[in-house]
């Protein structure tokens, strides 16, 4: 049950749009993909979609279901696929129990959670565990079992392009052989023919060379966020990159035991390969469920489970975990956006701003999108072409992404890419980008024609200075959903958007911020604590009242009335923060209350604020 609801899940993921969409380019040509033709910058360009398969599947299951959130039904079916594999691992190296695999199985599947979003990695792990299972076998009880590698690598160089892991997994196979037989034997020729049946795909012999240049991109390519190896900051923004030493040390327990028990020669492969995936998840953060994969039931078969440990899994663990996943309790520890249920949330891609550009704009005008937008774009919009996407340095090279981020820091050089390319309009996600997006909205010749709360778009006006257009602001719409799959695991089951309208207003009044429009901040500031909730929102809005402060002399005791108006709610709100004290504390220094402000500078120290106290109290004798 918990692999199951693991799996029902809101669709989040961009690059999925992408998989879709040449998923469908597939279908309609009945060809395989040798040139980029998604792009405008580098069309025509060579490009290997070794993931052709899983896009072809997944364009078949949303044309199917007509739509794409049940794609993620298939995690669910693979979460089971693992459960099972997970069993069978556990019987080769011990004698199993179903304690041993209850919590085996919940490790790894919250290990592999934060992958597992309707990604082609599916196809990885299953066949990972199934390479080392089979390997295991193999080396233990003789080589007929290595032929069943050579269906699976078959399908893994078709479906996804970490089949190099098989070739690696291959290599080590090869190499156990010729050290334990002291040179070529017969065992040998089905792991040959394992590596080499990576020629069967539309590349052919490509094959051979694409895991150097996969290997070759962990290190080069820092645009992608997964690809952040150990010693980055970025890499441990997921709780389960906390596993890695725990993984580590582990596998270290688990390989003393070994030693000790004189079980290590018949599992000296298993042991190799929880280090190489060990050390693949250092590399880079999306490899972790790897080593979760392989490590966690190699730590779990050395230790005996006793009969109330068999029921604490089975009776407590296992259905608090369920009721915390059903209940979005898990993914908020967790610090996730991801909620339960199938749902495509319109707060995390560029739905709204697609449709505007869809009814507003002619259906061949040039666009700029930035990395993320640019996935939902070329799945909604048929002739949409991008600058650069998600497909990373499979299609684009390393100047082209450091023209781009030139573009975002130094944003005076998209007018030189406009020279050239000529655009009709700019669509950009709002969380990033910001000084291309300031840029914009005071530019001679672009303005803001709409804005919500992921995205804006840009357009192209000559007479902007005369006309002074307003930007449409998008309407508010919370997530609707009734897929009668969500209440059968959860008959409780309500669609929730991850956002409400404070919220929405709130995004909004950010953006107007970051771009230096503070009275349409202001605004949407006051919007989103119209109902009385939103602490941020009163926050903001005092910051940008006390920001007026400087321009508006006129209105200078009426903003300073509601600046104390709103942190007084801030605190009633939530009594136990710091930034409300503070502002008001900087509030009653402009208005000569210096006892009153020291008191609330007090306050806001004593939960947590950094403030010298003995240095503020002199200041304001």
């Amino acid at each position: 049950m918990l692999a199951i609801v693991l799996g029902i899940r809101s669709f989040r993921e961009f690059d999925l749009w992408i998989f879709i969409k040449t998923g469908e380019w597939i279908n309609d040509n009945k060809s395989f993909i040798h040139k980029d033709f998604l792009s405008f910058s580098f069309e025509g360009e060579p490009w290997r979609h070794f993931k052709y398969g899983y896009s072809l599947l997944a364009y078949k299951i949303v044309t199917l279901f007509t739509g794409p959130q049940y794609l993620l039904l298939l995690q669910s079916f693979f979460n089971l696929c693992m459960a099972l594999l997970l069993k069978k691992f556990l019987k080769r190296v011990s004698s199993y129990n179903i304690a041993s695999w209850a919590l085996c199985a919940i490790l790894v599947l919250l290990g592999c959670e934060f992958r597992m979003n309707a990604r082609p990695e599916w196809f990885s792990y299953l066949f990972t565990l199934a390479f080392t299972i089979i390997g295991h076998k193999g080396f233990s009880e003789g080589s007929k079992n290595y032929c069943y590698l050579i269906l699976i690598q078959i399908l893994w160089v078709n479906l996804h392009d970490a089949f190099v892991i098989g070739n690696v997994i291959t290599i080590i196979l090869i190499l156990l052989e010729l050290i334990r037989e002291k040179g070529l034997t017969k065992n040998i020729a089905p792991l040959v023919v394992t590596y080499v049946s990576t020629i069967f795909n539309p590349y052919s012999f490509e094959a051979f060379s694409y895991p150097l240049e996969i290997f070759g991109q962990l290190g080069s390519n820092k645009y992608t966020f997964e690809l952040h190896n150990i010693f980055t900051s970025e890499y441990w923004s997921i709780w389960q990159a906390y596993l890695i030493p725990l993984l580590g040390l582990s596998l270290i327990i688990s390989l003393f035991f070994s030693i000790k028990k004189k079980t290590f020669r018949g599992d000296v492969f298993l042991f190799i390969m929880g280090f190489a995936l060990l050390f693949l998840s250092f590399k880079a953060q999306r490899n972790i469920p790897l080593a979760c994969l392989i490590i966690t039931p190699l730590a779990v078969s050395h230790f005996k489970f006793k009969r109330t440990l068999i029921i604490g899994v089975l009776l407590f663990l296992t259905p608090f975990l369920y009721i915390m996943t059903i209940s979005d309790k898990y993914y908020e520890t967790a610090g996730s956006r991801i909620r339960y249920g199938l749902q495509i949330d319109p707060h995390n891609l560029p739905i709204k701003a697609s449709d505007y550009i869809q009814h507003n704009l002619k259906e061949n005008d040039k666009g700029f999108a930035d990395y993320l937008s640019s996935a939902y774009l070329l799945y909604k919009l048929p002739n949409f072409k991008s600058f650069i996407d998600m497909r990373d340095l499979d299609v684009f090279d390393h100047e082209h992404f450091k023209k781009y981020n030139e573009i975002t820091k130094k944003p005076k050089n998209f007018d030189q890419l406009d020279a050239i390319y000529h655009f009709d309009y700019v669509c950009l996600y709002t969380q990033d980008n910001f000084f291309l997006h300031f840029y914009l909205y005071h530019h001679q010749f672009w303005y803001c024609a709409y804005i919500d709360e992921n995205t804006a778009v840009y357009l192209k006006d000559s007479n902007k200075a005369t006309n002074n257009p307003q930007p449409e602001v998008g309407q508010y719409n919370s997530v609707s959903d009734t897929t009668p799959i969500n209440k059968i695991f959860n008959w409780n089951y309500r669609a929730d958007s991850s956002m409400n309208a404070s919220q929405f207003n709130y995004l909004i009044s950010k953006y107007f911020q970051r771009v230096a429009a503070p009275e349409k901040a202001i605004e949407f500031a006051r919007k989103s604590i119209s109902r009385g909730e939103l602490y941020e929102g009163h926050i903001l809005l005092a910051k940008l009242l006390f920001k007026m402060l400087q321009y508006n002399s006129e209105k200078r005791i009426f903003y300073l009335n509601e600046i104390e108006a709103t942190l007084k709610r801030a605190i009633e709100m939530k009594p136990n923060q710091d930034l409300a004290y503070q502002g008001l504390g900087q509030l009653y220094i402009i208005t000569n209350q210096n006892e009153q402000a020291l008191k609330q500078f007090e306050t806001a120290f004593d939960f947590g604020a950094k403030i010298n106290i003995d240095s503020l109290q002199l200041q304001l004798q």
